[in-house]
């Protein structure tokens, strides 16, 4: 885990995280093959990211695991399982080859939450405008 988090392609990875940290996450997708953010309202992609080392994928089979839960360690809001659930699950390359790939989803009622707040946002903006 040192390792990865020393190395150009986590850090990376964590600027561009701490560059959307004004967004609510709805989704994170992490695989051996990068990352993908995505956000709540407006409900877009936040992060494509891929690991690639010199325009090469980089196919470390740990990768993903180690990722996620760096990411965890990171920004703990991920690890709060009132707020985010976290589940692995399994990719089949086309090769056949079985990977594992992690997610972190926010809660259906955090995101109702958060289109109740902005929906009383837009009303009181509203009423000053009129």
């Amino acid at each position: 885990m040192k390792h990865l988090r020393s190395s150009r392609l986590y850090t990376q990875l964590l600027e561009q995280m701490n560059n959307i940290s004004k967004y609510a996450i709805d989704e994170m997708f992490i695989e051996n093959s990068g990352v993908k953010v995505s956000s709540v309202a407006p409900s877009h992609l936040l992060i494509d990211y891929s690991f690639k080392q010199n325009g090469k994928p980089c196919r470390n089979e740990n990768i993903a695991r180690i990722t996620a839960l760096l990411l965890a360690q990171d920004f703990q809001l991920l690890q709060d399982s009132s707020i985010y659930q976290f589940k692995r699950y399994r990719i089949y390359r086309l090769n056949g080859k079985k990977e594992y790939g992690y997610r972190y989803t926010m809660h259906r009622y955090c995101k109702d939450q958060i289109f109740s707040f902005q929906s009383r946002m837009q009303k009181n903006a509203s009423l000053f405008i009129r």
